[in-house]
């Protein structure tokens, strides 16, 4: 066990700052919860990432700005919603899919 917990720590240490997204993805527990929800590979939409985590981990404003910035960085791709027009819907780019894939990877290494 001590291991492991060492090891995920070496990666947080090596990883949280290799790249500009990582450095944005590590930022808080904010960030990396919103970015893995997004990554998941469902449909979300502000609001509905507003109910899937609790305000009392994230309020609503910090959820705004953390998708305002990684829409402005170019992390997340915010397209209208093709069932509700007044809905926009966030999704990692390709790039950024890849990241987290080799994420999933490393932790899969590290912890099984």
């Amino acid at each position: 066990m001590q291991n492991k917990l060492y090891n995920f720590f070496r990666d947080l240490i090596n990883t949280s700052t290799d790249s500009q997204f990582n450095k944005f993805y590590y930022r808080n527990r904010s960030n990396v919860m919103i970015v893995l929800l997004i990554s998941s590979g469902s449909k979300y939409t502000y609001e509905k990432i507003c109910s899937e985590i609790p305000s009392s981990i994230c309020g609503r404003t910090t959820i705004k700005s953390v998708l305002n910035e990684g829409v402005k960085r170019g992390y997340f791709i915010k397209t209208l919603d093709p069932n509700d027009k007044r809905n926009r819907i966030y999704n990692v780019n390709k790039e950024i899919k890849k990241e987290m894939k080799l994420w999933e990877k490393r932790m899969k290494e590290i912890f099984i």
